[in-house]
């Protein structure tokens, strides 16, 4: 959160509305929402570096965006995309990560799959060979992959099945 300013996200946002595609009313609260959760975590972080002693910090943002099929929800992932990159100066898939349930939904906000980010196996027998591997040059790779990890945004999550969110959840 080193590059938030208020400054630069209030220009962004006046660049954004000059676009030919702008945000409708609710799209624009939801930038908005994103926006001030940034805002927050960047305070919590910078009052926790200041001190020796562990802060209390706020509870993790977990939020739905939801509508109807054709009302911009991945537009509005697009738009968070750009905010993180333009405003945040971050690097998807360092911290930030977008997937969605399938490919070509994952395609289109410019993600992965729940799947391979979470390296959910595609069936039982991958699931044993995952939990059998132990050893000290193992080092999980979703451990590696979201050590920076600030931002996870999933893309139509109603198509997620239930079973591979709560294996992405159990990670």
């Amino acid at each position: 959160y080193a590059q938030l300013y208020a400054k630069s996200a209030d220009a962004w946002f006046q660049r954004l509305m000059q676009e030919r595609i702008v945000p409708n009313p609710e799209q624009l609260t939801y930038l908005h929402d994103i926006r001030d959760r940034c805002e927050v975590e960047a305070r919590e972080l910078k009052a926790q570096a200041s001190t020796a002693k562990r802060l209390q910090t706020s509870e993790p943002y977990r939020k739905g965006l939801l509508g109807p099929p054709g009302t911009g929800k991945s537009e509005c992932l697009r738009w968070t995309r750009r905010f993180f990159e333009e405003v945040l100066g971050w690097t998807h898939g360092v911290q930030f990560q977008m997937v969605a349930p399938q490919h070509t939904m994952a395609l289109l906000i410019g993600g992965g799959t729940v799947h391979w980010f979470g390296q959910v196996p595609i069936n039982a027998t991958g699931m044993q060979d995952r939990g059998g591997k132990k050893g000290e040059e193992d080092v999980d790779e979703l451990f590696e992959r979201t050590q920076s990890l600030r931002w996870l945004l999933i893309d139509e999550i109603e198509a997620l099945a239930a079973v591979v969110f709560g294996i992405l959840y159990g990670n």
